[in-house]
């Protein structure tokens, strides 16, 4: 299986993508989150509205490698952004 998108969410009808949507939040803070649904703190938005779902999942998977609330806003929270994220 190819690492690309196998589904492009931009062609998914809006009933299917609000499922889909809804059983990643519920995947939120496992290693099974696909990078859709919204996750971090509020502070962070700016740098993840338009992250892609690869750059979401990873920084997730970081912030539960390093033992952190994937909700939460520390030092540490924002040393991983940067480092997925720089602007």
């Amino acid at each position: 299986m190819s690492k690309k998108n196998l589904l492009n969410l931009e062609t998914v009808p809006m009933e299917a993508l609000r499922a889909i949507y809804e059983v990643d939040k519920g995947f939120i803070g496992t290693k099974s989150y696909m990078g859709i649904a919204c996750f971090w703190n509020n502070e962070y938005r700016s740098f993840l509205g338009d992250a892609s779902m690869a750059t979401r999942k990873n920084m997730h998977l970081k912030f539960l490698a390093g033992r952190l609330d994937v909700s939460a806003a520390s030092p540490m929270h924002l040393k991983i952004l940067k480092y997925f994220c720089p602007q």
